[in-house]
């Protein structure tokens, strides 16, 4: 059994009748061997029905393996369905960070202000990735013992944090300050005893996103974040023309990738020296500017405009001494997506099969490290080659991935039509960020 499989077949169970379901189900989660019982938990929160969620909490609170652990409690968090603060709690120490992950969702889904207090701790935490997933679950239950906490993490944050962590207290407290803690701190000192949460949610003004932050704007999309990557498409269908209109409204046409480089450039010209980057080129092969990220100082800002403007799309005899074809046998110039997306969440070899045994070996949770918090992923097609070419199959790699990160990947197609464009608008929506189409053919 593999990852796809499961999830396939988790799927078909899931959209059977309750009434047909749940006996059967409920006894595969007792199954002897993990892959089994996970597979029955991500079933059980397909159906959604009282029996199937009294059956997943009944796992919850026996169940050892993380992975199973991991499947029950985020069929939980997405049904809303949280069994008592205790028994949820004691996961959030967990050592998998898939676990704890899910497990600081079901007490954000769970609508109980009560829940917020084993969650208001985890915001020292080191971890900007378990920070922001901690600011979202408290965002949603709005209570007031999360507001100092806060504050406190505002004072000692700047980025994505800083305005994640701005946008709860606007959200909890219905009042509008900025990312300034000093103001907050004041607002909260001069606060009466007996001030009650507003019943009524104050919406965050979209206008004043990251309101006291500089913003970085690429091809229209804002981010306040301090940790960027970018990842550019140069596969050969990038040497392919564009219509756009230019600054002063008039449309222009170019080649995709000559686009995509001068747009790179400017906004990387435009990164102040507290801002880290970086910028991954793919097409079947996955070129990086450098390991990691690097702060945008003059020098490292220089030497990425160089690097971008030595970029070059992949087509045969335009590549100096390059050979045809990898050593996986992926044509050179084609689009391997997958690869340039596990690249974001730090993992760089194959997925290889999740492995199940008559010993009861189980799934594997995935490994992960994101490069950035933020990414801007800018495409003109869909998967052509790699591990994984299937856009469905993809997805749902990358919904499983960001259960355990919190990485925003705000999209930009220059593909105008096509599955290409509606694939990259799920990935930006299913991680939270933002999607843009640019140009026409």
């Amino acid at each position: 059994e593999n990852d796809q499989v499961r999830m396939r077949a988790s799927k078909v169970l899931g959209g059977r009748r309750a009434a047909d379901a749940v006996k059967l189900i409920g006894e595969a989660s007792k199954h002897k061997l993990p892959a089994v019982r996970e597979g029955a938990c991500r079933a059980l929160a397909k159906i959604g029905d009282p029996a199937a969620l009294d059956a997943l909490a009944a796992c919850l609170s026996i169940e050892k393996d993380p992975a199973v652990l991991s499947a029950t409690l985020q069929g939980l968090a997405a049904t809303k369905k949280a069994p008592s603060v205790d028994i949820v709690a004691k996961h959030l120490s967990h050592r998998e960070p898939a676990v704890y992950y899910a497990a600081i969702d079901v007490l954000g889904s769970s609508g109980d202000p009560n829940c917020a207090e084993p969650l208001n701790g985890m915001l020292k935490s080191k971890d900007w990735s378990q920070q922001l997933a901690v600011i979202q679950a408290l965002t949603k239950l709005r209570a007031k013992s999360s507001i100092e906490p806060l504050i406190e993490l505002l004072a000692g944050s700047k980025g994505r944090v800083a305005t994640e962590a701005r946008d709860a207290l606007v959200t909890i407290t219905g009042w509008e300050f900025s990312t300034d803690p000093k103001r907050w701190q004041e607002w909260w000192s001069n606060l009466k005893p007996d001030w009650e949460v507003p019943k009524v949610v104050k919406k965050v003004d979209p206008s004043l996103e990251g309101y006291g932050q500089r913003a970085t704007n690429y091809h229209q999309i804002k981010t306040t974040s301090k940790k960027i990557f970018f990842v550019i498409d140069v596969s050969a269908s990038m040497d392919g023309e564009i219509r756009f209109k230019d600054s002063d409204g008039n449309w222009q046409r170019d080649t995709r990738m000559s686009l995509a480089k001068q747009e790179l450039i400017k906004t990387i010209k435009g990164l102040d020296e507290n801002t880290e980057f970086g910028i991954l080129a793919f097409e079947a092969l996955l070129e990086p500017f450098k390991p990691g990220l690097v702060r945008a100082t003059a020098g490292g800002i220089d030497e990425a405009v160089t690097w971008i403007n030595n970029l070059r799309t992949f087509t045969n005899g335009n590549v100096v001494g390059a050979q045809s074809y990898t050593e996986e046998n992926y044509q050179r110039g084609e689009t391997n997506t997958f690869a340039a997306l596990k690249w974001i969440y730090g993992k760089k070899g194959k997925e290889g099969p999740s492995i199940v045994t008559t010993t009861g070996s189980g799934p594997n949770l995935p490994k992960l490290k994101p490069v950035a918090d933020t990414i801007f992923f800018l495409s003109d097609g869909e998967p052509s080659c790699g591990e994984i070419t299937v856009v469905d199959d993809i997805i749902d790699k990358i919904t499983q991935y960001n259960k355990s990160t919190r990485v925003v990947i705000n999209t930009i197609s220059f593909d105008t039509v096509g599955i290409g464009r509606k694939f990259l608008e799920d990935v930006a929506r299913i991680t939270g960020g933002k999607s843009v189409v640019v140009g026409s053919q």
